[in-house]
């Protein structure tokens, strides 16, 4: 879905049956944080995403580390 706020355009996927709910040219409240690229919906939170890029860190730089340290090794 397309949304312009304040002449800029941002695109922003929308969930499951946001359509039968919204009619084309409806005003939507949202959450704009000024100099960002991205847009929330009101009651839409980053938190779970930022989570998730957390868990994928850690267990990249875990596997790094065993891979480093208790790998086999090449003779």
């Amino acid at each position: 879905m397309d949304l312009n706020y304040q002449g800029e355009i941002f695109i922003k996927r929308i969930p499951a049956g946001f359509c039968d709910k919204h009619k084309v040219g409806e005003l939507i409240q949202i959450k704009y944080l000024e100099g960002e690229e991205s847009i929330l919906f009101v009651g839409e939170e980053m938190t779970g995403e930022f989570i998730a890029i957390g868990v994928f860190l850690l267990v990249g730089i875990v596997s790094v580390t065993y891979g480093m340290f208790f790998g086999r090794k090449r003779r």
